[in-house]
């Protein structure tokens, strides 16, 4: 297990302004902040350019940790509250194995073999993405939420065995999802390339494209989301 980055113990990254001031000095508490925020973005940097921009954890934080001086005034944290739960959500992402790359990939491999082993054999490293997103998108569908008892993806995971989900229903299910949004990336694919020339693709070739497209597509989203929160990011 990769040592904590984390300078003080992990329980005292409380999200109350009260609680903070019971066990930092103001100081020391923007000092961690802009460290802890140091770390952070690099990490997501790293992400964005990965194929795990599309995971929940880099979508749940990307632009989610402004510049100090977004809390402040003249130097002293003013927006008490908002600083209180930003300061804790970031430490429970610099805490989290899952905001590198190594333990991400780790996650990956071990839920698609628990699905594997669970039935749900049709899930690999190609598809992978795909049923991510299926099984967030249709986690509040009347005929899945019967199913799992869990409105997260990775609990979703764990959940499939205990729930019996017949896997020739599921892969029914997600093979309607994933044609569907192929075809409506395909539509937006050409929409933005209309010189590109697909006559001498293979479906293969195709499909690869269409795959790139999509994490091209996530790594947007996230930079989108980070640009509108962290205008300024020369500053602390």
């Amino acid at each position: 297990m990769a040592e904590s980055k984390l300078k003080y113990p992990g329980e005292v990254y409380q999200p109350t302004w009260r609680f903070l001031r019971e066990n930092f000095t103001e100081a020391e508490m923007r000092r961690e902040y802009s460290r802890l925020r140091d770390i952070a973005q690099k990490r997501l940097g790293r992400m964005g350019e990965s194929e795990f921009a599309r995971s929940s954890t880099y979508q749940e934080n990307v632009g989610k940790f402004p510049v100090l001086t977004e809390f402040t005034t003249k130097g002293k944290i003013t927006a008490k509250s908002d600083f209180a739960y930003t300061f804790a959500k970031l430490a429970r992402f610099v805490d989290n194995p899952l905001s590198l790359k190594r333990p991400q990939e780790r996650a990956k491999k071990q839920q698609i073999q628990r699905l594997q082993e669970s039935g749900y054999e049709f899930v690999n490293e190609s598809n992978y993405w795909d049923f991510v997103r299926f099984m967030d998108d249709y986690k509040s569908d009347k005929r899945l939420a019967k199913m799992y008892d869990s409105d997260r993806v990775a609990q979703a995971y764990a959940a499939a065995n205990k729930a019996r989900v017949d896997p020739d229903m599921l892969l029914e299910e997600f093979e309607f999802f994933q044609k569907k949004t192929n075809q409506e990336y395909l539509k937006q694919w050409r929409r933005e390339n209309p010189k590109a020339d697909t006559s001498t693709m293979s479906a293969d070739e195709l499909r690869e494209t269409i795959e790139d497209f999509k994490n091209a597509k996530a790594k947007e989203k996230g930079m989108k989301k980070n640009a509108k929160k962290s205008r300024g990011s020369s500053g602390r």
